[in-house]
């Protein structure tokens, strides 16, 4: 009878030691938690295409339109500007104002081309066209004139 207490001790202290227990099961076994998650105002545009005008000649007339698309990837409404640096060329004297935006003439500050393009949904995309056009004007040198546009996004809401 001694050494069956021994016997039960030593296999009790062998349980203890190695951590083993006996697992119950549950018959339903799920969990919940909650999820909080807060989603920051995000202002971003995507601008494809270039214009490429070819050459025109200095006759004052308007060229087809070249279409930029403006893409929306904010999550808020934004407002689109728009702007230019002056004509690099050679010798040439083009204004840099020959270049329209719809029928607006370019300038070097930031003006108003898209007043409120809404943000795209999960399962939607909110982008837009904007014409380039050109007006060479009359006494216009020739060469190459080349400049860049630049489209800039605020949040408008």
């Amino acid at each position: 009878m001694e050494s069956l207490k021994k016997i039960v001790v030593f296999v009790f202290g062998l349980v203890m030691v190695l951590g083993v227990t006996p697992a119950f099961a549950d018959s339903s076994p799920s969990g919940t938690n909650g999820v909080t998650v807060g989603v920051s105002p995000s202002v971003s545009i995507v601008v494809s295409n270039n214009a490429d005008f070819g050459s025109l000649a200095a006759n004052n007339i308007l060229s087809d339109a070249q279409p930029i698309n403006i893409a929306s990837t904010s999550n808020v409404p934004i407002v689109v500007n728009v702007k230019a640096a002056d004509w690099t060329s050679i010798g040439g004297n083009m204004p840099l104002s020959a270049l329209l935006w719809g029928t607006t003439p370019m300038t070097t500050n930031n003006a108003v081309a898209i007043a409120n393009m809404t943000a795209p949904t999960p399962t939607t995309t909110s982008a837009q066209d904007v014409n380039l056009k050109m007006k060479v004007p009359f006494g216009s040198l020739p060469g190459a004139y080349n400049t860049t546009v630049t489209w800039t996004a605020s949040d408008a809401s």
